[in-house]
């Protein structure tokens, strides 16, 4: 799992080939809640993660003490990724990015199911 909480992480995500759309997105994000009137600071304690080949997704999911706020697909030029929002208490949500070839149908099922119940969009 990246851990990206700087624009010299995002950088970093360049210059180690991630796909152009991802990064884009990825420094989007920071971007709108900068915009929102977040400080920029605001990442160095709630990052945004994004999982790679590996990771323990389902896992991590699962260890939600207070749910999932959100889940989304995200379509961007050159791939899919999802984009969930986990609570972990009132005032801290975990943003996971997932490249879509990561997820697969147990996770993405168990997603969805949470979803339905929860009332959540996607």
């Amino acid at each position: 799992m990246i851990i990206v909480s700087t624009h010299s992480r995002i950088a970093a995500l360049e210059q180690a080939g991630f796909p152009s759309s991802l990064v884009t997105y990825i420094r989007s994000l920071i971007a709108e809640s900068i915009e929102a009137g977040e400080p920029e600071e605001h990442f160095l304690s709630d990052p945004v993660y994004l999982c790679e080949p590996g990771d323990s997704i389902l896992l991590l999911l699962k260890e939600a003490p207070y749910g999932l706020e959100y889940f989304e697909r995200i379509p961007l030029a050159d791939l899919a990724v999802y984009r969930v929002g986990v609570l972990f208490d009132s005032d801290f949500i975990v943003q996971y990015v997932i490249p879509s070839e990561l997820l697969d149908e147990r996770t993405e099922a168990w997603l969805n199911e949470r979803m339905d119940i929860g009332g959540a969009g996607r």
